[in-house]
């Protein structure tokens, strides 16, 4: 296959993952769909997962050497080095069903203005049992109303239709000149910024309601590890209002702030970092309800009382999900 053949380019950094990434290769290179290259970004591993992966015999394959400098240096890397139309990442725990990117490029030739889209997927939580994480697939069809894609990203994301998650995303290579690299600054949501960028640009997302991926919760990460300042995290939370200001979209974003602070207080909270939530909760507690706060901030005060409100909710949920 030559270079202007190419249609896809798979990007997947490969950091310490010599456990799982022979998994991840192979759902690659099992896709129905085959017109790929697979470019695995080796960002400074000190296991024997490149030699696994030199190992796999297949052309498609780009073992690219660099470095440790971060997983969005590793995409931005592959990025630079497709050859592809299409970008597609894909890391190295994770792996996908067969027929991901075939869904995945008829859905956008089909929508040919569509600059990006995503399925649905599973989360693996190593007890045997995969769960979707979003709506069923008659309720999403039914938020989508005939079409294959929303509207707009943000919408989409607030009602908890989509959640962009990087493992089943596919972006115009192109997009990137417009919006720009991953930024290699934060520790984590390098991956939400990226998505919001785009969305900025190209509201509208192509969305398969069929989980064709699989994210590996089971596998031990570095989120819980990665002890940010407060000021970093007070910065990530302005740097995407700022952007949405910029972009005259605050309106659509705004409804997506409390789940992203919803997503820093978990970590903050596994972290044992209680101070820090309430700092946090009192300067963006315009975007949050006074239900929530309390709540939240009752738990930051005596933690003891986060298994309360588990069972609270436990409680409530099974109440009101009979049907009278």
């Amino acid at each position: 296959m030559t270079d202007s053949q190419i249609n896809v380019s798979v990007i997947m950094p490969l950091y310490n993952k010599a456990q799982y990434v022979v998994r991840a290769v192979e759902s690659v290179l099992a896709q129905s769909y085959t017109n790929f290259e697979l470019l695995v970004i080796d960002d400074g591993s000190t296991d024997d997962g490149p030699s696994k992966v030199e190992a796999v015999s297949d052309s498609r394959i780009r073992l690219i050497k660099q470095q440790n400098a971060g997983v969005s240096a590793a995409r931005n890397r592959g990025i630079n080095e497709a050859k592809g139309k299409w970008i597609a990442f894909l890391d190295a725990d994770d792996f996908w069903m067969k027929d991901y990117l075939t869904q995945q490029i008829e859905l956008l030739e089909r929508n040919p203005d569509l600059a990006w889209s995503a399925t649905n997927f599973f989360i693996e939580t190593g007890s045997q049992q995969r769960k979707g994480i979003h709506s069923n697939h008659d309720f999403t069809k039914m938020k989508m109303g005939g079409n294959e894609y929303f509207d707009n990203y943000f919408h989409a994301r607030y009602t908890q239709t989509v959640e962009a998650w990087t493992g089943s995303i596919i972006v115009r290579k192109d997009i990137f000149e417009k919006v720009g690299m991953f930024t290699t600054t934060m520790s984590h949501g390098e991956d939400t910024d990226m998505w919001f960028r785009i969305a900025f640009k190209c509201p509208q997302i192509g969305y398969i309601p069929e989980p064709l991926a699989v994210y590996d919760a089971s596998v031990q990460g570095s989120l819980t590890e990665a002890d940010e300042p407060l000021s970093v995290i007070y910065m990530r939370m302005d740097r995407y209002t700022e952007m949405a200001r910029k972009h005259n979209s605050f309106e659509e974003l705004k409804p997506c702030l409390p789940q992203l602070l919803n997503y820093e207080i978990k970590i903050l909270f596994k972290q044992k970092r209680y101070t820090d939530i309430r700092r946090l909760l009192h300067k963006f507690k315009e975007y949050l309800s006074k239900r929530y706060q309390l709540e939240i901030y009752l738990c930051a005060i005596f933690p003891p009382t986060i298994g309360l409100f588990n069972v609270y909710k436990k409680i409530k949920r099974k109440l009101f999900s009979k049907k009278l």
